[in-house]
């Protein structure tokens, strides 16, 4: 799994991981070759959106790539079954992909969230638009390393409007904080059995 901040190419490899009844639950994690693509514009974003392409990108996605996956794979279909994750700005598309398709992805793995992008501007959409709990998953972490250590209070006040949903910690949303992990691939390679186990768990 890879992932950069501002001004970087993103790429994500997929991952299947789960099996039920002899068919496939799956991660979907997100593969972008721009930064547009992992820019969430929810409501009335206070910048330009002409090159943004986030939606569409989402759109292509949960109607177009998984139902194609479903009809070639073994797949299990429903969104208890289906999960997508991703680091940095993957992580920050992940959430917003449940919060506009709950009815298709049924938790997000959101590993060293860039919540400060566009002024927290998806941090105030968690308040409003996180799915109502019972049905959904969230995982969340951030390390304390390079630019990392700029999460924790944006990472909090998503906790803490995760909380007010109703969402309950250790039951159906976890958020870890990660002593001396940096922004990089090798340091969400050592834990990201921790995300695979919470989404996938029964």
């Amino acid at each position: 799994m890879r992932g950069a901040g501002a001004g970087c190419r993103v790429a994500f490899t997929a991952r299947s991981a789960g099996c039920r009844r002899g068919r496939h639950r799956y991660v979907a994690a997100p593969f972008a070759v721009s930064l547009e693509s992992f820019i969430p514009t929810p409501g009335d974003p206070p910048f330009p959106t002409a090159e943004i392409v986030a939606d569409a990108y989402l759109a292509f996605l949960a109607t177009e790539l998984k139902p194609f996956i479903d009809a070639q794979y073994r797949t299990l279909t429903g969104p208890s079954d289906t999960f997508v994750m991703g680091s940095s700005m993957g992580g920050l598309i992940s959430a917003y992909a449940v919060m506009e398709f709950p009815h298709v992805f049924g938790g997000a793995g959101c590993v060293s969230t860039h919540w400060p992008i566009a002024g927290g501007i998806v941090e105030d959409y968690v308040a409003t638009h996180v799915p109502a709990p019972g049905r959904h998953r969230f995982y969340f972490d951030y390390g304390t390393e390079a630019i990392d250590a700029q999460y924790e209070p944006h990472q909090q006040r998503v906790d803490a409007a995760m909380r007010a949903r109703g969402y309950r910690p250790g039951v159906d949303m976890v958020s870890h904080r990660y002593l001396g992990a940096a922004h990089n691939e090798a340091a969400w390679r050592d834990r990201i059995e921790v995300p695979l186990v919470f989404l996938l768990r029964p």
